[in-house]
C-alpha cells in the first residue's frame, strides 16, 4: 500500500509537511485545528506549565498543552508526569487530594463541611484514576466515597449532592436518587419550570387548570388556552 506522502502530489499536500490532503488554507483538518488553537490562545500561544514547554495550547482556559492538561486533569498538577504517588495505596491517594476542611453549604447547613476534591475536575465533579494492574479507570470521586461506607450504588439510581456543590465528596452530603428526581432538584430550566405554582399571567397551576400535554409531559395553563383560543377566534372573525 502506498505511503501517505507518495498518495498526493506536492501540491496536494499540507503546508505543514504532514503528508495530509490540505481542506482550508493549505492545512489538513489536524494542523488547521492545532494553528486554530494557537491563534485563540493569542499570546500564550504555548503552554504556560513549564517555560522549557513549546507544545501548543489545547486548553485555553488554564492555558496548558495536551501532556500537562492530561496531567491536570489526572493527578491535580500539571508539572507530575508518570506516576508520582507510586508505592502509595488506593486509598492514600485518594485521601491525600480531599480536603475536609471545605464550606458549610448555605441550603444546607445541618449537613455540616463539604469534602473538597483538591484534583481535576469533570464538568465540576471530582476524578479519580482507580489502577487495575498496568490501566487506570476513571470513576466520581465522590462515588469512590459512597461506594467505601454504603457500598455499590443501587442499580437504577444515581447520586445527588444534598449540598449542590459537585466537588464535594462527603458521603452525608449524598443521596441517591432516580436520575428524574435528581434533574427535578437541579437548577436547570425544566427543574425550574416544574417548581412553579403559577404560569407567566399569574393563573395558578391546580388540577383543574392545568393541561399535560401527551408525549412531552409540559405543563399548559387551560386559562391561557382559553385565552388564545378567543384571539385566535376574534382575528379569523375579522
Amino acid at each position: 500500500m502506498a505511503s501517505r506522502r507518495a498518495r498526493y502530489s506536492e501540491e496536494e499536500r499540507c503546508s505543514t509537511g504532514c503528508g495530509r490532503r490540505p481542506k482550508a488554507k493549505g492545512l489538513c483538518n489536524s494542523c488547521y485545528g492545532q494553528a486554530r488553537q494557537r491563534r485563540l490562545a493569542g499570546a500564550a500561544a504555548k503552554c504556560s506549565a513549564a517555560k522549557t514547554c513549546r507544545d501548543p495550547v489545547i486548553n485555553l482556559k488554564r492555558q496548558l498543552c495536551r501532556r500537562h492538561y492530561q496531567s491536570y486533569l489526572k493527578w491535580g498538577d500539571p508539572l507530575l508526569t508518570g506516576r508520582p504517588d507510586l508505592g502509595k495505596s488506593q486509598k492514600e491517594r485518594f485521601w491525600e487530594k480531599v480536603d475536609k476542611n471545605g464550606p458549610v453549604p448555605a441550603r444546607r447547613p445541618d449537613l455540616g463541611r463539604c469534602w473538597l476534591w483538591t484534583a481535576g475536575l469533570t464538568n465540576g465533579y471530582g476524578q479519580f484514576v482507580v489502577m487495575r494492574g498496568k490501566r487506570g479507570y476513571p470513576l466520581r470521586a465522590h462515588r469512590v466515597t459512597w461506594e467505601e461506607r454504603h457500598g455499590p450504588v443501587p442499580e437504577g439510581l444515581v447520586l445527588d449532592h444534598l449540598c449542590r456543590n459537585r466537588a464535594c465528596v462527603n458521603p452525608d452530603h449524598l443521596e441517591p436518587v432516580t436520575d428524574a428526581e435528581n434533574k427535578e432538584r437541579g437548577e436547570g430550566p425544566a427543574a425550574r419550570n416544574k417548581r412553579r405554582t403559577h404560569c407567566t399571567r399569574g393563573h395558578e397551576f391546580t388540577p383543574e387548570n392545568t393541561y399535560i400535554r401527551p408525549g412531552s409531559g409540559k405543563r399548559m395553563c387551560r386559562a391561557c388556552m382559553k385565552i388564545r383560543d378567543q384571539a385566535r377566534a376574534r382575528k379569523v372573525a375579522a
